[in-house]
């Protein structure tokens, strides 16, 4: 009732190759990009994410104007992107709402 394990063998192919076991996953190497290019990385990262937070701070006291860089790649483009639009449409709502005020608060009027 012991059963032996087989091992697969290598079958011969048409084109006289064999076919091997695939090799174990292994997680592609690192590189070291050295000191100098890490630091720079590391330099890059922190200006937009000051950029980032200007942006913010200036967004949140009311001015429209701040905008993030649209070439910006990856999830740092993608944070801007969106921060762009999110200022776009709060800037239009502000916009409909001071024209509302004026229509509706001064000239008594509901209908355009």
């Amino acid at each position: 009732m012991d059963q032996a394990v087989k091992t697969p063998t290598k079958k011969p192919r048409k084109n006289g190759m064999t076919l091997k076991k695939p090799a174990a996953a292994t997680p592609p190497p690192t590189r070291d990009l050295g000191p100098a290019k890490e630091d720079l990385l590391d330099d890059v990262a922190e200006m937009r994410s000051r950029k980032i937070l200007t942006a913010m701070m200036a967004f949140s006291a009311g001015d429209f104007s701040s905008r993030l860089p649209a070439d910006w790649a990856g999830t740092d483009g993608r944070i801007a992107e969106a921060f762009n639009q999110a200022i776009a449409n709060a800037s239009r709502v502000t916009v409909e709402a001071d024209r509302l005020c004026t229509t509706v608060g001064k000239e008594g009027r509901l209908s355009q």
